[in-house]
C-alpha cells in the first residue's frame, strides 16, 4: 500500500500491484485501461516503488532545459500540454517538474532558413526540430521515460526518442493509454 497526494492510504488490485512488479523488474511496459480504472493512481504507486526501491537515485549533473538538476532521471511525458496537466496534478510534488510535453523532453527549438518559391523569390521561414538527437543526447542519467496517452505518440516521435537516447537499452519506457478513447492519429 502507499499514499494518495492526500495522505489517503491506497491499497493496489492484483493487476495494479503486478504492473508495479513489472515495472520493478527494469522491463519497459504498457498499461492500458479505460477512464477511471486506476491508471494514474498504479503509475503513483510506480514512481513511489521505484524511489523507494533506490531505482530513481537522484542526478548529479543532469543537464536539461526543462527537467530539474539533482532530482530524479525521470521524464513524464505526453504528446499534449492538456495530458502533461493532468498526470502532473497527479503526482507527488518532487515528481511534478518531471512532468513535460514529448517536445519539451526533446528540447523543440526554431530552425530558421531561406527557400526558393514558386515564383524564384527567396523567403525566410521556420520549422521546430528537436535539439535533443544523437548528436546532443538526452542526459545518460534519464533512467525512466513514462508516456502518458502513449497513443498520441507517433512512430517518428518516438524514434526521435530513441536516437537521443545515449545508451537505449538504459532507459525503461512505461506507456499508458486508454484503448477507449481515441485511436493512434500518427500510425
Amino acid at each position: 500500500t502507499h499514499c494518495d497526494r492526500y495522505g489517503n492510504s491506497i491499497t493496489y488490485n492484483s493487476k495494479q500491484q503486478e504492473f508495479i512488479d513489472l515495472v520493478l523488474s527494469g522491463k519497459s511496459c504498457i498499461m492500458l485501461g479505460a477512464a477511471g480504472t486506476g491508471k494514474t493512481t498504479t503509475i503513483q504507486g510506480v514512481i513511489t516503488a521505484l524511489i523507494q526501491a533506490g531505482k530513481l537515485p537522484p542526478t548529479q549533473q543532469f543537464q536539461h532545459k526543462y527537467l530539474p538538476s539533482g532530482s530524479y532521471g525521470l521524464a513524464i511525458t505526453a504528446f499534449t500540454r492538456r495530458a502533461v496537466a493532468n498526470i502532473k496534478r497527479n503526482m507527488p510534488e518532487d515528481v511534478k517538474a518531471h512532468c513535460v510535453t514529448a517536445h519539451k523532453l526533446l528540447e523543440y527549438a526554431p530552425e530558421y532558413f531561406s527557400v526558393i518559391d514558386e515564383n524564384g523569390e527567396e523567403k525566410n521561414t521556420m520549422r521546430f526540430n528537436a535539439t535533443r538527437n544523437y548528436y546532443n543526447p538526452l542526459p545518460s542519467e534519464l533512467r525512466i521515460i513514462v508516456v502518458e496517452e502513449s497513443s498520441m505518440l507517433s512512430l517518428e516521435l518516438f524514434r526521435e526518442f530513441e536516437s537521443a537516447l545515449v545508451d537505449k537499452s538504459a532507459v525503461q519506457f512505461i506507456f499508458l493509454g486508454d484503448i477507449q478513447q481515441l485511436p493512434p492519429v500518427f500510425g
